[in-house]
């Protein structure tokens, strides 16, 4: 069974009065209707039984701190094993980056998978000073980024890929920042690993 580790994306105030504004000017979804699953919710189901997806929640995703996430990665860490598929999506991305970049995992990663990913973030997840060509260890590395994103622009890709040349880019059209029920691509590629 292939193992998928999957870190999802938050948000990140350098103020508590921008949290706090962020909270005030939010539209909140209707809570009696159930929402519709995203691509990253879907992963086991999508994926069927051949994949075991491990998609732990982060702490604190709407004021997220690179040590609180840190520290959490590291409890699942013993629960990965060798050839582990590993996706961040988002912040979630910047994080996984900077973390392998930092940190030796016990286990072989077979692939990276880093979705619309902002590059540095305020609460320690700045990528300035991450040794990122660290990662060119990972036999396969792809980053997917929209052109419309309105939420991580699409300089934040090519500064992945300058800092991990090995990295290959797919670049989308249409997706926004993959806000959506669906994610094709991604699928294909994890199937044929």
């Amino acid at each position: 069974m292939q193992q998928v580790l999957y870190i999802h994306g938050g948000d990140v105030f350098e103020t508590r009065e921008e949290l706090l504004q962020f909270l005030k000017d939010r539209k909140l979804d209707d809570p009696t209707v159930e929402p519709q699953k995203m691509w990253g919710k879907r992963l086991g189901e999508d994926l069927g039984n051949n994949f075991q997806v491990i998609a732990p929640s982060m702490p604190n995703k709407w004021n997220a701190t690179y040590e609180e996430w840190s520290i959490w990665m590291e409890k699942h860490v013993p629960y990965l094993k060798n050839d582990c598929i590993i996706i961040g999506c988002s912040l979630g991305a910047n994080f996984i980056a900077k973390y392998l970049a930092e940190h030796e995992l016990p286990i072989r990663i077979a692939s990276l998978h880093l979705v619309a990913g902002c590059f540095g973030a305020p609460n320690g997840f700045s990528l300035d000073e991450a040794p990122l060509g660290r990662l060119c260890a990972i036999p396969s590395i792809t980053i997917y980024h929209s052109s419309d994103d309105t939420v991580v622009p699409v300089k934040d890709a090519e500064k992945y890929v300058a800092q991990i040349p090995c990295a290959t880019l797919v670049l989308l059209n249409g997706r926004g920042h993959f806000l959506q029920k669906e994610f094709p691509e991604l699928l294909e590629r994890l199937r044929k690993q």
